[in-house]
């Protein structure tokens, strides 16, 4: 369980990532992936999935990040240009899906960007 900003008890949930966009909008060649709370990673690759596992420590910082993003007072949108790469993530906290779409291209809340970047070095690990 991690602490919520207001003191409250947050059940994490699921965490899914991908990017779209670009001038072919296929993309930056990070491969969608979906992050369990217990740290299993599932990344849809192009010959079939892979499951990996994060330690319990590298599990407790990513949703720390995400905690500390505070999802729920986040745009659900950043926008900028129609050929800048998309990140979208979708975090579940205490049965509440958030999703967040932002363009590489669109002034992004730091908070938001450190979950971005984690995200995308996780998706990227062989």
């Amino acid at each position: 369980m991690l602490a919520g900003a207001c003191g409250t008890t947050a059940h994490p949930g699921g965490i899914d990532y991908s990017v779209t966009g670009g001038f072919t909008n296929g993309g930056d060649g990070t491969p969608p992936t979906h992050i369990d709370p217990d740290g299993t990673v599932t990344r849809a690759l192009p010959g079939g999935t892979k499951t990996t596992k994060l330690t319990p420590q590298e599990t407790s910082d990513l949703y720390g990040k995400v905690r500390a993003a505070e999802f729920a007072s986040l745009e659900p949108k950043y926008d900028e240009c129609c050929d800048g790469y998309v990140y979208s993530v979708t975090v579940e906290l205490d049965g509440t899906s958030h999703v967040v779409e932002a363009s590489d291209l669109a002034k992004i809340p730091d908070r938001l960007q450190v979950v971005i970047d984690a995200l995308k070095e996780i998706s990227h690990r062989e």
